[in-house]
């Protein structure tokens, strides 16, 4: 029988000895991670704020039969960081001190001119009332998008409005305002 040289043999054992399990104290490290995910959404470009002036209006000319002022005064409203997705799904609600003289589409004058009040419409001729809630943008306006500067844009069209018709507004300022709010989906 062939003897097993003992060189060989000993690295085996020492082989097997290497190979045993070692014990070792340990500590471990935990590892928390967080995020929030954001969208940006349309917001109303501040630089672009709407005032529509009138200047100065004669009473005993401006008004025609029907008690509308024969000249109106239109503004553009910008909504900037908009995909077109976000786009479609805005809705829009109006706050707006009422005119009794047609609570849901006139707005108060508040300047002191007396027997006038203004009227607001959208360039798809909504008009816009008090207390409208929830309209869905697309709706309530025709929307210009500009995809390389993510706008949207649409126009808005105001008009003085005698509130008794056939009775001239007395002199004075005319101050309204509608505030709009866009809400996202």
């Amino acid at each position: 029988m062939p003897r097993l040289h003992p060189l060989i043999f000993s690295a085996g054992a020492c082989a097997c000895v290497l190979l045993a399990p070692v014990a070792v104290a340990g500590t471990t490290a935990d590892v928390n991670i967080s995020a929030t995910i954001t969208k940006n959404t349309c917001q109303v470009d501040s630089s672009t704020s709407v005032s529509l002036a009138f200047g100065t209006v004669d009473a005993g000319t401006a008004f025609s039969g029907g008690g509308w002022s024969n000249e109106s005064r239109r503004g553009t409203i910008v909504l900037k960081d908009c995909d077109s997705t976000d786009v479609s799904t805005l809705t829009v609600t109006t706050a707006q001190t009422s005119d009794p003289g047609s609570p849901s589409a006139w707005i108060r004058n508040t300047g002191t001119a007396t027997g006038v009040a203004v009227q607001l419409k959208s360039n798809k001729a909504v008009y816009v009332q008090s207390a409208q809630s929830g309209m869905k943008l697309n709706d309530f306006a025709t929307l210009s998008y500009n995809a390389n500067a993510r706008t949207a844009s649409f126009g808005v069209e105001a008009w003085l409005q005698q509130t008794v018709v056939g009775t001239a507004p007395r002199p004075g300022s005319v101050i309204a305002k509608s505030t709009l709010t866009f809400t996202y989906q």
